[in-house]
């Protein structure tokens, strides 16, 4: 019985060696790890959460804008809660923002590992193919494990026959 998928691995796979098909596992795998930690740390990643930051801060800014008209006449704000008021206000101005994205975009401080420029869909591209190549090299290698005890049993079965 052929099955499509094995018979397209035999085909592509089914000239190399044993060896060779477990060479080529141990260095995809490696190449998978590498680039996945190489591209670990996206810009684009980067990019969101400075924008999900500066949401969170001018919803918390605006919070505290809505309390000081009912609380601010009467519980007067010692100076760590109005240093943490004016930071909120601070990232709620639009050249805040600017000034982290531009950061984001910029060189990595020295000693400090730099952002990937590739996209998620790029990574994601990426390691989807890499995953795809491990999973042909494993297909292949138990496909051949089950071609071999398929023979074993066939003698098996012949040898059973001829003492009968």
């Amino acid at each position: 019985m052929k099955l499509p998928k094995l018979a397209s691995l035999e085909s592509a796979l089914g000239d190399r060696s044993i060896e060779s098909l477990r060479d080529e596992l141990v260095a995809l795998r490696e190449e998978r790890r590498a680039y996945a930690r190489e591209h670990a740390r996206l810009v684009d990643d980067a990019h969101a959460g400075v924008d999900v930051s500066m949401a969170a801060a001018r919803e918390a800014f605006e919070r505290e804008a809505q309390n000081a008209r009912t609380s601010w006449g009467t519980d007067p704000r010692p100076r760590a809660q109005m240093a943490e008021l004016g930071a909120l206000y601070a990232a709620t101005l639009p050249g805040f923002a600017e000034a982290l994205h531009a950061a984001v975009d910029g060189p990595a401080p020295i000693g400090a590992p730099d952002l990937s420029r590739v996209t998620r869909k790029e990574r994601d591209a990426e390691l989807a193919r890499l995953d795809g190549e491990i999973r042909s090299r494993d297909g292949e290698l138990e496909r051949r494990e089950i071609a071999a005890r398929e023979q074993e049993v066939a003698r098996d079965l012949a040898d059973l026959e001829a003492r009968i």
